[in-house]
């Protein structure tokens, strides 16, 4: 076995979403968590659990100074519709909820400006016809701007990104098919064959995006997403699934197993295709999803290197076993027989293609399906085009402050932990509140005159403003 090290310390850390364990009940076993890299703590640190409340903290997003984040917060029904979500947006070192409640649920992305703005896909008000720039607490929108084209050439947007100098947005536009977006009724997590689009973006009045140009078209059964955009402003690193078959859910984006991590040079030249990573990769089938760059550029060996973080479903030595005999080739083995092997978890009220789902939504214990956790790797960032005949990436890693019982998803960077003062929660201690250590349980007084929030509460806004498991806007 060879080993390598990186001479450089990694700074920053990761926020991921936790949506269950093994062995929990569905919704009420979830959370937001986080990981700083600056510590050797061996454990994962809560931000935000689900409580005894069973509510669903879910989806999030943060700002890359790791100040601002919005997330999505469900009732504890395990379904995965956007019709009960509701979005908040927190400032993350009080733990205090600032609003949000005017934002539809589905995926926003921070400038990085103080105070930040906020770009966020229109599900429930535009059908994604547009997007809605916000202030960064999620109050006041200051625009909303409309994607080009009407009836059957209508664009549709979603899965927005904005780049370190806050001039560029790269999104997600899904197929149109028969003049109908294939975004599904459910919500904009879920679409096909979707193309990858940037357009520049005035984080000052008006706030337009303009110069909307398509960079990577999808043909025939690709369909990418998840992009995101390098800090050195030269790469969108992105997911790939090129397989639809009833196996892999028609293609759709959600969870998909024949998922891969790609690269790309941006802005790319003409002809440019995404760059595959075998060595992250492993193989097909491992449901390699929701890559995010790190945010500083590292050396090793000579060469620019980024740390890539992403969920999969790939074994972890004799800890976890998510496969059957090993890395599978092609669709996942006896994929519609959990008794047989592992396979995905796809809550109810997904699209019908999304199989299996379980029969209902009560007492699933998650024991017949993959645990997803977070892993990372490093990807050689040079933009010498002479390096792309090469792997530019290097094995994945288990992370290991996992609980290797849990699914984990969805890992965001930021570039330092706003971890506050020395309390055991990891939670800052809100404006004028106690630093000492304590903290306050559901009902204890927060914000202004009060102590910082435990772990599995936040500050929520009201009069008074208190500590609540549930912050409904």
């Amino acid at each position: 076995m060879s080993i390598n090290f990186a001479k450089e310390n990694l700074t920053g850390g990761i926020y991921y979403w936790q949506s269950a364990t093994y062995g929990g009940i569905a919704g009420t076993t979830g959370g937001i968590y986080y990981h700083d890299f600056g510590t050797f703590d061996p454990t994962p640190t809560p931000f935000w659990t689900s409580g005894a409340t069973g509510t669903c903290i879910g989806c999030h997003t943060l700002s890359k100074d790791g100040v601002s984040m919005s997330l999505m917060n469900d009732d504890p029904d395990a379904d995965d519709e956007f019709g009960d979500v509701k979005t908040l947006t927190m400032n993350v070192p009080t733990r205090t909820v600032l609003g949000g409640g005017n934002i539809g649920p589905g995926f926003q992305t921070f400038t990085h400006t103080t105070p930040p703005i906020m770009v966020a896909s229109t599900f429930k008000q535009g059908k994604d016809a547009s997007f809605a720039v916000w202030t960064g607490d999620g109050m006041t929108q200051l625009a909303t701007d409309a994607l080009p084209g009407m009836g059957m050439t209508q664009l549709y947007g979603t899965q927005p990104n904005l780049s370190a100098d806050d001039k560029t947005v790269v999104f997600v536009a899904p197929a149109v098919v028969n003049g109908m977006s294939t975004i599904s009724q459910a919500g904009d997590h879920h679409f096909l064959g979707a193309s990858l689009w940037w357009a520049s973006f005035s984080s000052a009045a008006p706030y337009g995006l303009t110069n909307f140009t398509e960079f990577l078209t999808a043909t025939g059964q690709q369909n990418f997403y998840y992009p995101d955009q390098s800090v050195d402003g030269n790469w969108v690193v992105l997911d790939e699934n090129d397989d639809t078959s009833a196996a892999n859910n028609d293609g759709d984006c959600f969870y998909s197993r024949q998922a891969r991590v790609k690269m790309m040079h941006f802005p790319p030249q003409a002809g440019d295709q995404p760059l595959d990573l075998p060595n992250l990769d492993v193989a097909d089938g491992l449901t390699n999803s929701w890559p995010r760059w790190s945010p500083v550029v590292q050396t090793y060996k000579n060469h620019q290197i980024l740390w890539v973080t992403f969920s999969s479903n790939r074994d972890y030595g004799l800890h976890l076993k998510n496969t059957v005999n090993g890395y599978p080739q092609g669709a996942p083995l006896d994929a519609g027989n959990p008794t047989m092997s592992y396979d995905n978890y796809y809550p109810p009220e997904s699209p019908m293609y999304d199989q299996p789902q379980p029969a209902n939504k009560q007492g699933v214990t998650f024991a017949g399906y993959a645990a997803p956790q977070i892993w990372m790797a490093a990807i050689i960032v040079d933009p010498d085009r002479s390096l792309d005949s090469m792997d530019r990436s290097f094995p994945a890693f288990w992370l290991p402050f996992q609980d290797v019982t849990a699914h984990n998803h969805s890992a965001q960077w930021v570039g330092q932990v706003q971890t506050g003062g020395p309390g055991p929660d990891g939670g800052a201690p809100a404006d004028g509140g106690d630093s000492s250590g304590s903290c306050g349980e559901q009902g204890a007084s927060c914000g202004s005159g009060g102590g910082t929030c435990c772990t599995d509460v936040v500050c929520c806004p009201g009069t008074p403003t208190t500590c609540q498991f549930t912050c409904s806007q």
